[in-house]
């Protein structure tokens, strides 16, 4: 593939290149996703903001950083998402490694970050809270915890090495202390102190929504992450609630990302194990998207 039709005698302006980028980004994305994954690549690989592109659409590259360009261009072309190409994402204010290892993490996540936080910031400083999270993939949720309540001893698990390999590398990045172990919460136990917070995110995407499903997700994202049997939608939240009403203090909370079609069920299965207060928080979409229960 020819990525840019005219060669360059000296250097190529940015606003040639970002035409470029998003005319062929465009045969396989959407206009908007084409235009943010464009923004994407220029200030990653060429450390340039779309100010400055806006403000100074002349500036011009180097021929070596074309190279660099045509072969993010190649594989994004591929549906590869650009997270894994670039080797990074964001979250929450911070920069995790992630790899096809891990789920890209989402801003709905950040959502639930930020409720867990806006409603234990005020008491993290009067005794340190124990916080668990289930399924941790990148390590996104604990470190983003851990990094704005400093005084938190956080638990997470995930019943994948590659992947807790890569959280560890996350938390060291960020120093931030988090208990990391392996565990296959369907199967185990995990002892652990009496615990403020449980946060997961798990597998919550039915094997028949599979065909709704962009590409740049289904063939790259990690399955085992992604889907739970069409007959057994709440597999894990079942489980999890079981736990939590085990391992949860007093007053604890449970909180869940859910998928916006088993809200009133995962509600009931909170209320199955005698959870209290039990909400329901919608995403910036307006989707149903947390769940959140306090152990009586």
């Amino acid at each position: 593939m020819e990525a840019f039709a005219n060669p360059m005698k000296n250097n190529t302006s940015i606003k040639s290149i970002a035409k470029v980028l998003q005319n062929q980004l465009c045969e396989v994305y959407s206009p908007e996703e084409a235009q943010s994954i464009t923004s994407i690549i220029l200030e990653e690989v060429l450390g340039i903001t779309l100010t400055q592109w806006v403000m100074d659409p002349e500036i011009s590259i180097e021929p070596t950083q074309e190279k660099q360009l045509q072969e993010v261009l190649r594989r994004a072309m591929q549906q590869e998402p650009i997270q894994y190409i670039l080797g990074k994402a964001h979250f929450y204010g911070l920069d995790f490694r992630v790899g096809p290892e891990v789920l890209i993490p989402r801003p709905e996540t950040e959502e639930l970050v930020a409720l867990i936080l806006e409603e234990h910031l005020s008491t993290s400083g009067k005794s340190p809270l124990e916080v668990l999270d289930i399924g941790t993939g990148s390590g996104c949720i604990p470190i983003a915890l851990a990094a704005n309540l400093p005084k938190a001893h956080v638990h997470a698990l995930d019943i994948s090495t590659p992947a807790l390999d890569l959280a560890k590398r996350n938390a060291l990045h960020h120093q931030c202390h988090i208990d990391f172990f392996q565990c296959n919460i369907l199967l185990e136990t995990p002892l652990l102190p009496a615990l403020d917070i449980i946060v997961s995110n798990p597998p919550y995407v039915l094997e028949s929504e599979k065909a709704a499903m962009n590409n740049n997700v289904l063939l790259h994202e990690p399955h085992s992450a992604l889907f739970v049997p069409n007959d057994d939608p709440l597999l894990f939240y079942e489980r999890i609630a079981g736990l939590a009403a085990e391992l949860l203090a007093p007053k604890g909370k449970l909180y869940f990302e859910i998928n916006e079609k088993y809200a009133l069920d995962t509600e009931a299965v909170l209320e199955k194990f005698k959870f209290r207060q039990i909400v329901t928080a919608k995403d910036i979409h307006g989707k149903d998207r947390i769940v959140i229960g306090q152990k009586s």
